[in-house]
């Protein structure tokens, strides 16, 4: 084993779907992600859960060396068996149940929307 193997190599996987995409700016995410969270690499998908969203996240691991999978979407109760990468730490920025759900769909409200995602990004 080498010594790259013990550095944390962080991905960030921003979901699209089930609104989330509607009312949060992806691209702020993903900046967030980045600047903030430190992600080497990041990537959206219209649905992470879908085949192809998996996939995309499985080839960052095997091809990038990604060790630390940040997936920002539902809830962790949601999807969990799509999630299940093995020898990875995984997190969960829960960006729909706790964050689009429960704040207000109106305009006088999206800045303070996208600031409460972001903020699940940081943590």
């Amino acid at each position: 084993m080498n010594s790259m193997s013990n550095e944390m190599k962080i991905g960030a996987y921003i979901c699209n779907g089930c609104g989330i995409g509607d009312r949060l700016d992806s691209g702020q995410l993903e900046m967030t992600a980045t600047r903030d969270g430190k992600a080497a690499v990041c990537q959206q998908s219209d649905f992470l859960c879908s085949e192809a969203g998996v996939k995309m996240i499985q080839d960052d691991i095997d091809n990038e060396g990604v060790n630390h999978v940040v997936i920002a979407a539902c809830s962790r109760r949601a999807k969990a068996e799509a999630f299940a990468f093995e020898n990875v730490t995984l997190s969960r920025a829960n960006l729909r149940e706790g964050v689009i759900w429960v704040r207000p769909d109106e305009d006088d409200q999206r800045e303070t929307t996208q600031e409460m995602a972001d903020d699940y990004i940081r943590m």
